[in-house]
Order: C-alpha cells, then structure tokens, then sequence
C-alpha cells in the first residue's frame, strides 16, 4: 500500500509539471521557427526563453498548418502562437506583444513568367494591385498580409490556390502551378536552397515589398496573459527591433 501511494504522488506531481509546460505553437516558418530534425530551431525559438522568463526546457512546441494554430489558440489548448501579425478576428482570441521581428513581405514570381514580363520589366512599386489580376496566387489558409495586402486578397475574384505551408507554397511556385506567392524573404530564400532551386529562376515583383512587424499571440484562455506586461518590458530591454531593419 505505501509503495502504492507513493506511485500515486510522483505520478501525481509528473502531471503537474507536464501541465505547467509552455505550449508554443506554429507552422513551420524558417528560419524564424521550424523543425530541424525533431527540434525547434531558429530566430524565435532563442528569443521566447528570454522574453517569457522561462528556461527553454519549460517550453514545449507543437508544428501544424497555420489554421489549425489559430484554432489551438482560440479554444485555449495551446499558450503563445507566432510570430504573426495583429488583426481584428485575430483579437478576439489573442493578446499580443510588442513587436519583436521587422520583415519585408514581398511578392514572388518566376522570372520566365510570360505574364509578369512587362511587370518585372518595369521594376516600378506596384501601386495598383488591379495590375495582378490576371495571375493566381498560393495563399496559405489563415495568412494575414498587412492592410494593403490583405484587402486586395480578400476581394472574392482575385484567383487563389489554397497551399498547406511555405514549402509547399515555394513548389507550387516553382513547377508554375501558382504564378505569384506573398513571403518573407528569407523564408523563401530558405526554402530555395533546401529544396536545390536556382534562386535566380525567382524574382521579387517590381519593388512590391511590404514592412511588416511580426508579434507573438497569448491565447486569451492561456495563464500567460497576466505575464503580458512583463513580457513586453523584457522585449523592450532587449531592443529587438533595432537590428533588424533590412
């Protein structure tokens, strides 16, 4: 009976501790956040200890399509998502930190593309996304682009290919299937070279670039959220932002 009581609490107090782990959620995301054989890695996954107080064994990460993550975060089964941007149906379910990453959102295309010839020709902004009408895009389910971006998304004839995740998304672009995908540049260039592409087959369209700043989402349903004011004042301290500008 002792041995079994005992049994009782160290399987007890291993629930507890498994419980109060930190579930960090994401797509995959490189090199800001992704899976490297079996382990996160990248820019994010060296920021949060710092950011959250917590070491790095009390954060546990969980890759899904971005969808899903959204989803995780909004019934509460998982703690922080990100990096992401601030939208309103985001709100609904989100807090959010300061800004932690600057990024540039750029519009990639094939350079053998005959129906962006003209366009990249030009190089000129592109100011009039009507230019981009007759191109179809790979959008990533759940994605947020920023306001001009977003907007000209979400107009119901702009042609869209749904697509699971960036690397699938550099495929589909790569094998002409999608003529145009929205990215953060270095997460393109990473997939170029992980996937052995000729980078010089791609091209940003025009000078069709986007800053954007990039924050972490706490589930509204998370224990995290009563940190938030603490965690902004470590982001804060450390001046992220001030080495980032492209």
């Amino acid at each position: 009976m002792i041995v079994k009581f005992w049994l009782g609490i160290l399987i007890f107090l291993f629930s507890v501790g498994a419980l109060a782990k930190i579930i960090v959620s994401s797509d995959p995301y490189p090199p800001i956040i992704y899976p490297k054989k079996g382990m996160p890695t990248g820019i994010v996954t060296d920021i949060l200890p710092l950011i959250l107080g917590k070491p790095a064994s009390e954060l546990t990460y969980r890759f899904s399509p971005w969808k899903r993550v959204l989803s995780d975060a909004e019934k509460g089964s998982v703690d922080i998502i990100g990096p992401l941007l601030i939208t309103p149906e985001r709100s609904e379910f989100l807090v959010f930190t300061e800004p932690l990453i600057r990024a540039n959102i750029s519009l990639w295309v094939r350079r053998d593309n005959p129906k962006v010839k003209e366009l990249i020709k030009r190089n000129q902004p592109i100011k009039d996304f009507r230019e981009l009408g007759d191109l179809t895009f790979g959008q990533i389910l759940g994605y947020a682009f920023g306001e001009d971006f977003g907007a000209f998304f979400n107009k119901p004839e702009v042609r869209k290919v749904e697509v699971v995740d960036m690397g699938q998304g550099v495929q589909m672009l790569a094998s002409k299937r999608i003529d145009v995908f929205l990215a953060y540049d270095p997460v393109i260039e990473y997939y170029i070279g992980e996937l052995k592409l000729n980078k010089d087959d791609f091209v940003v369209l025009g000078e069709a670039n986007h800053e954007v700043l990039y924050v972490m989402g706490i589930s509204k349903k998370s224990s995290l959220v009563k940190e938030l004011p603490e965690i902004n004042r470590r982001i804060s301290d450390l001046k992220l932002l001030q080495g980032s500008r492209k």
